[in-house]
């Protein structure tokens, strides 16, 4: 449970930074 919700949350900052980065 912990550490699905560790590479949930690193996975949603990936994609908040590729968002950043617009592409």
């Amino acid at each position: 449970s912990e550490e699905s919700n560790a590479t949930t949350r690193e996975n949603r900052t990936e994609s908040k930074r590729k968002a950043e980065r617009g592409s």
